[in-house]
């Protein structure tokens, strides 16, 4: 529960989950059940990258660079501050001229539309491929500083808030560790998976989902469901008996799918429980 993306500080919605898993732990504690209590740490995948370009651009511009920051970037104070304490820390280590890294990337058009919306996810996905590129290594270090101090600022609320987690899970271990690749080879030998257009797909909809999903895309990829798959698969594999997840009611849709896919791994998708969180206007 919780598991807040590390790209930025909790706000009021976290918090209303926050306070509904850890009561909801602490109430089936106190009737007897075994609980552990785990945070996913979304640190993989492109919001991470969407960070580690912020605070590098934030970086530059404590280098005495002048910078200008896309419109799908995270643009908060906090990432400034990130990037400013990058500095102190590396000095211009990782410094690049700016013109340097803004070459051959497509610009950030101004507008709205929806073609004006792709152009702008292009600059930022070409702007994080040549900040990888230039970095080489050291851009996982920039991403971690990111993440890290995220997360840090995370923890501290967390336990100002008096909610506490048996387990900091990283999603980036998944992949790291094969779990990702185990998954998708157990469902395939269950016969639930099969390849369409080059991509590689889970068969969700002979299991109460609306449609069939996909595990790895045409270039070669996988998505993110891929990944919660092998989470809910690792859980079940270390012993768990249910598995209860608190959502925010925007991800309602998504519930079916995974169902699906830990029915199509174990024929245990009864063991999946999700507490949706409704939102709520604050005037």
């Amino acid at each position: 529960f919780v598991s807040a993306n590390p790209t930025g500080p909790m706000h009021v919605g976290h918090g209303r989950g926050a306070a509904y898993g850890s009561a909801l732990a602490n109430l089936l504690q106190a009737t007897g059940y075994q609980v552990h209590r785990e945070y996913y740490i979304n640190d993989a995948g492109r919001q991470a990258d969407v960070l580690a370009v912020s605070v590098y651009l934030r970086y530059l511009e404590a280098c005495g660079e002048t910078v200008a920051i896309p419109s799908r970037a995270y643009p908060g104070e906090y990432v400034k501050e990130c990037g400013a304490d990058l500095f102190n820390q590396v000095g211009k280590q990782y410094f690049h001229p700016y013109p340097t890294v803004l070459a051959g990337v497509p610009e950030d058009p101004e507008g709205e539309g929806d073609e004006i919306k792709m152009a702008k996810e292009r600059h930022l996905d070409a702007l994080i491929e040549k900040v990888r590129n230039l970095l080489g290594d050291g851009y996982r270090t920039v991403q971690d500083f990111g993440l890290n101090a995220q997360l840090d600022a995370i923890r501290a609320t967390l336990k100002a808030f008096n909610v506490e987690f048996d387990q900091w899970f990283s999603e980036r271990t998944l992949e790291q560790n094969g779990a990702i690749e185990k998954a998708i080879n157990r469902l395939r030998e269950r016969g639930h998976v099969y390849e369409k257009d080059g991509a590689i797909w889970l068969r969700t909809s002979e299991l109460g989902d609306e449609k069939d999903r996909v595990l790895i895309r045409d270039n070669g990829l996988h998505t993110y469901f891929a990944a919660d798959v092998a989470y809910h698969l690792d859980k079940l594999d270390r012993g768990f008996e249910n598995l209860i997840d608190v959502w925010g009611a925007d991800h309602h849709g998504y519930i079916a799918r995974v169902k699906a896919a830990i029915e199509a791994l174990t024929g245990k998708g009864d063991l999946f429980h999700v507490a949706l969180i409704q939102f709520v206007t604050l005037s």
